[in-house]
C-alpha cells in the first residue's frame, strides 16, 4: 500500500486515544481512506436496514458509503492514468474530448427543451444556456459505461495489486473495495444515461422556460399567471401553470400600435453664451 508522508507530530497536542489505529490511517493514501470511509458506512447502512428497515436514514447512509468508493476509485484510476500516460496527450485528448461534448451538450439541452415545450427550442436560448450543463451528465454517464466495461479486464488484473504503485497494496479488501467502486460507478453512469435523468430535467427546463424566456403580456392572454413569448408579428408561444406543470401553446396574436401618447419631452434648462 502506498505510504502517505509522515505529519509531524505537535509535542504539546494530547497523545492519541488509538495510537495504532491512528498509526495505520496515516499509513494509507488517499483512495485507500476513501474505500476505508465508504465499506464503514456501507456496512452501517446495512445494519440501520436490518434493525430499524429501510428509511431515509439508512438509504442516506448506505448511498454516501457507495459514493465514498466510487470517488475513491476515480482517484485511484487517475493516479495510475497520470503516473503511466504521457501528460501531454492527456491534455490534447481532454480538449478534443471537451469541444465535443460541449457541442453535444448543447444539442442534448435544445432537444429536452424541445420535449419539454412542445415547441421550437430556437425560441428559448436563455433555457438551453442554462440546461447545457446539465445536459453534460448523460454524456459523461455514456462515456463513463462505454471505458468502465472496455477496461474491466484492465480492472481486473491490477486491481489488486498496481492500481496506485508498483507495490503490493493492500490485499483482498483494496480488490473487493476497488470492484465496489467501479459497480456503484457503472450504476451512477447507468442512470445519467437512461431516461430516468431525462425525467427530472424535462420539468426543471418546462419550469425554466416558463421563467427565464417568457414575459408578461395581457394583450396576448387575460390569464394572470400566463405568460407570452412573441414568435412573429402575428403568434406567440403563451405559458401556464396547471396541476400538470407548465405547459405551452402557439396562439395568434397580432401586434397592433399603442393608442396611449408619450409624455412631453424632458424641459432642459437653456445654458447662456457666457
Amino acid at each position: 500500500m502506498q505510504m502517505a508522508p509522515p505529519i509531524e507530530e505537535n509535542p504539546l497536542d494530547p497523545p492519541p486515544r488509538f495510537p495504532r489505529l491512528r498509526a495505520w490511517w496515516d499509513s494509507m493514501a488517499g483512495p485507500a481512506r476513501l474505500y476505508c470511509a465508504g465499506w464503514a458506512l456501507a456496512v452501517a447502512g446495512v445494519v440501520v436496514m436490518a434493525v430499524h428497515g429501510i428509511d431515509v436514514i439508512s438509504d442516506v447512509v448506505f448511498m454516501t458509503g457507495m459514493a465514498c468508493c466510487a470517488i475513491g476509485f476515480v482517484v485511484d484510476a487517475y493516479l495510475w492514468g497520470v503516473r503511466r500516460l504521457n501528460p501531454h496527450l492527456i491534455k490534447v485528448v481532454s480538449s478534443i474530448l471537451g469541444v465535443m461534448a460541449a457541442a453535444t451538450a448543447a444539442g442534448g439541452s435544445a432537444w429536452t427543451v424541445s420535449e419539454a415545450t412542445g415547441q421550437d427550442p430556437s425560441h428559448f436560448k436563455t433555457t438551453i444556456a442554462f440546461l447545457t450543463p446539465l445536459s453534460f451528465m448523460p454524456i459523461l454517464g455514456l462515456a463513463v459505461m462505454v471505458c468502465g466495461i472496455a477496461a474491466l479486464p484492465l480492472l481486473l488484473s491490477v486491481a489488486g495489486t498496481k492500481l496506485v504503485t508498483q507495490k503490493a497494496d493492500g490485499g483482498a479488501w483494496m480488490f473487493f473495495a476497488r470492484m465496489l467502486g467501479y459497480l456503484f460507478l457503472l450504476l451512477l453512469a447507468s442512470w445519467a444515461a437512461s431516461s430516468s435523468y431525462g425525467a427530472v430535467t424535462r420539468p426543471l427546463a418546462a419550469r425554466a422556460a416558463y421563467s427565464l424566456d417568457m414575459h408578461r403580456d395581457p394583450g396576448c392572454s387575460a390569464v394572470e399567471n400566463d405568460r407570452v413569448m412573441r414568435i412573429n408579428d402575428d403568434l406567440v408561444i403563451v405559458g401556464r401553470l396547471t396541476n400538470d406543470g407548465p405547459k405551452f401553446l402557439r396562439k395568434a396574436c397580432p401586434l397592433v400600435a399603442q393608442a396611449e401618447e408619450l409624455p412631453p419631452p424632458e424641459k432642459r434648462p437653456v445654458q447662456s453664451a457666457h
